[in-house]
């Protein structure tokens, strides 16, 4: 009886082994487009000055190598698509394990957004394992999709006929971010307004307070860390509506005293962005407008210092 119950065991060891070899094989590898968690934990151990949150806004919006070339701040994009401010809290309580920034930059837009998006899967299972990625997949998915995250071979499984040597040979390379998670998206669009479009805001009052309250545990984490947080609007052709933004941004003040706010989407002159030459699409800036609002980070960081 007691070693059929060690054969048992055994056996299931080895099902969980492979299953999970065969999800890491399965799942598609990210070099780009956020939630960069691999390369971000290649980086030494307490190497960064700054680390920047937030959706797609941020990934395309910040280069952090523009902003060390303005400030001498070296940083790292650990934004993700869409990202939900539960999400960010979570991503913000595992960087720091590894990571002693003096500022961690949030992009306040999350704060609007529906916090069941498409995206939220993607930000989560790309985490490493452990008790934050754990709390996150509760906390931020759907019951329906938590199975496809603990055990990616259900949702990818699809992929065996597309798997090329490099899907293995991933795993035997030190895989880095050459642009430390900054996504470069490089055409532009012609034809915007003259003036940025308002863009009705996507979630409702009770997803916007939960939204808030997650903001602020991200927040008062740093603050706890001894991390500056910096908590701004990264510019978009594409404005949440001023009032919105204004009573946000003075509630924070008022909320969260070891913060520094400031609304960028409103100063798109005085940082020389070109509606016609800077801009993706309507809601992310292409490389020069990254290159220009980095730099222009970067001066700002270095003034606050």
């Amino acid at each position: 009886m007691k070693k059929r119950t060690v054969c048992v065991i055994c056996f299931a060891l080895a099902l969980i082994l492979l299953t999970a070899a065969l999800s890491a094989v399965l799942r598609p590898k990210k070099s780009s487009w956020g939630s960069l968690w691999e390369q971000y934990l290649n980086e030494p151990k307490n190497s960064m000055d700054v680390l920047y949150f937030g959706s797609s806004f941020v990934y395309s919006g910040i280069d952090p190598i523009a902003v060390e070339r303005a400030s001498g701040l070296c940083g790292f994009n650990m934004a993700g698509s869409e990202q939900i401010m539960s999400v960010t809290y979570r991503y913000v309580a595992e960087a720091v394990r590894t990571q002693s920034p003096e500022y961690a930059v949030i992009d306040l837009n999350g704060v609007f957004f529906v916090p069941e998006n498409e995206h939220v899967i993607n930000n989560v299972e790309y985490m490493p394992w452990g008790v934050n990625k754990l709390k996150c997949i509760f906390e931020s998915l759907k019951p329906e999709d938590r199975f496809g995250v603990f055990f990616p071979i259900y949702n990818y499984h699809d992929r065996v006929k597309e798997l090329r040597a490099d899907d293995v040979l991933w795993f035997f390379r030190r895989n880095v971010s050459a642009d430390r998670g900054f996504t470069r998206l490089e055409t532009a669009v012609k034809g915007m307004r003259p003036e940025p479009d308002v863009m009705s805001i996507p979630a409702s009052a009770e997803q916007i307070e939960s939204n808030y309250q997650w903001l602020k545990k991200a927040a008062g984490l740093l603050a706890e860390k001894g991390v500056t947080p910096v908590l701004i609007f990264v510019p978009s052709w594409g404005m949440y509506p001023d009032a919105e933004r204004e009573t946000l941004m003075q509630r924070i003040k008022e909320d969260v005293p070891s913060s520094v706010c400031v609304d960028f989407s409103a100063m798109w002159r005085e940082i020389g962005i070109d509606k016609d030459e800077d801009f993706y699409d309507l809601r992310h800036l292409n490389v020069t407008g990254a290159q220009k609002f980095s730099e222009y980070l970067g001066e700002w960081l270095k003034a606050i210092k």
